[in-house]
Parts: structure tokens; C-alpha cells; sequence
């Protein structure tokens, strides 16, 4: 990573914001509060010329470092989480997406010692929206399997509990000091990668938007591990905090 490129902050109120862009899709905002660094996602799938278009306007590549990049296709906006997670070193961070902001109002009242969530979707049943929109990765059976052998943090109870009820933390976004940040991403990697390594075959079989199945079932097992926090977080705070949507 050139760190040349990278900006320190000393305050929440002004993190790193690192954005997981796609090529050719910027950001479709500025932000005011603490600094925007775009990082290409999926960047080990372009040749040299390519990538070093991008670094000429200052992006960063998900494939530095240690990363995951290859995996993009299926991980989505996770390999942009893990390659920051790996490599990125700002006292206070985050990462947002080309077109989903965090509210810079909300971002200029926050606390030193707060890692920041996107506030909660409410619908009828987590386990029902999702089988209806990704049931071709059947990630409930999955989920509980896991737990039950102990591959993942969480519990049958907590898994049944999550899927159940209606409270749904999507967009895989997180921004806070760099300590909390590293919990939040030690938590998603350790629960998501078990669902990867045993069920590669389909994983590599899916095709069009349903191929991002690990970026789906993220969402979902992170609004598990957000319902529990005080579990897993221990002392440290995590709160919810609003986002925005650029069409």
C-alpha cells in the first residue's frame, strides 16, 4: 500500500473512508467529513495497464497486500473489508460504497470510542426475505450446521432467534477506531469463511447477481452478530447509524 496516499485522523468525526468502488464506478459523492480513498474491488481480475489507470487517479487496489481479491466475484464488498482489515493502519476508518454514503451528519457527531453500523431495515422474517430473493444458496440450513459443529461464533439459538425476526443490517459497512474495527472484521471472516471453504462447488456454480452469495449471507450473519453484540463486543460500544443511497 503507498501509504503517501493515505491521510491520518485523529477524530471519529473525520475517518479514512475507504470506498468500495467497481471499474468504472466512482463514487457518486464527496464526502466533507474525514477523507474519501477509493479502492477498485476485484482488482486482481484486471491487467496491469488497467489497474495503473486507477492508481494514476489515486485509487487503491483490493489486491495488495494480503487480500482476497480473487474472490470478489462471490465475497463482494467483503474483499474490500478484508484487504482494509489486513492492511489499512488509520486510528479511525471505514469503508462505504460507490454509491452508499454515510450521513456526514451523523458522521461529524461521532464518538471516539464508537464503532458505527448501518441502522437497521425492518421486514416481517430475515429467514423468508432472504430464501425468497437467495434461495439458490440455502444459507439457514447452512448457518445452522455450522453452528452446530462449532465452526462459527455463533449459536443454534442465536442463529434461530436472528433468522426469525424482522431487524435486517445490510450493506456489510462499518466505520470506528481501528481496534473495533479489527473486532468487527475478525467476527465476519471467522463466521464467513466456513461458509465458503465448505460449500466451494456451489459457490463457483452460481451465476449473475446470486453469484455474490457470501456477500449475501454476510449481511445476515453480521445482523446475527449486530442483534448480540453486547456479546461479542464486550466494552466496546457499537451503535447504529444512518446511510445514504445514491442512484
Amino acid at each position: 500500500m503507498n501509504s503517501g496516499l493515505i491521510v491520518k485522523f485523529m477524530h471519529n468525526n473525520s475517518p479514512s473512508l475507504y470506498c468500495c468502488s467497481l471499474h468504472q464506478k466512482p463514487p457518486r459523492y464527496q464526502v466533507t467529513q474525514g477523507k474519501l480513498i477509493n479502492v477498485l474491488a476485484g482488482a486482481s481480475a484486471f491487467d496491469e495497464g488497467t489497474k495503473q489507470q486507477y492508481r494514476d487517479d489515486q485509487w487503491l487496489m483490493d489486491d495488495a497486500g494480503e487480500n482476497i481479491s480473487p474472490l470478489n466475484s462471490i465475497f463482494g464488498d467483503l474483499t474490500v473489508l478484508y484487504w482494509m482489515w489486513k492492511n489499512a493502519d488509520d486510528d479511525f476508518l471505514g469503508i462505504c460504497q460507490y454509491r452508499r454514503p454515510w450521513i456526514e451528519e451523523d458522521v461529524a457527531k461521532s464518538e471516539d470510542g464508537v464503532l458505527y453500523v448501518p441502522e437497521p431495515a425492518l421486514f416481517g422474517n430475515m429467514r423468508h426475505q432472504y430464501e425468497s430473493s437467495h434461495g439458490t444458496f440455502p444459507a439457514y440450513q447452512f448457518s445452522i450446521d455450522l453452528a452446530n459443529r462449532k465452526r462459527i461464533p455463533l449459536t443454534v439459538d442465536m442463529l434461530e432467534y436472528a433468522w426469525n425476526q424482522g431487524v435486517f443490517h445490510g450493506c456489510n459497512m462499518a466505520r470506528g477506531p481501528k481496534w473495533l474495527f479489527d473486532r468487527y472484521c475478525e467476527l465476519v471472516f471467522e463466521t464467513m469463511m466456513p461458509f465458503y471453504e465448505e460449500n466451494m462447488n456451489l459457490c463457483e456454480s452460481l451465476q449473475g447477481y446470486q453469484r455474490r452469495s457470501i456477500a449475501f449471507v454476510a449481511e445476515r450473519m453480521i445482523t446475527t452478530l449486530l442483534i448480540y453484540r453486547n456479546h461479542f463486543f464486550g466494552e466496546g460500544k457499537v451503535k447504529d447509524a444512518r446511510i445514504g443511497f445514491t442512484g
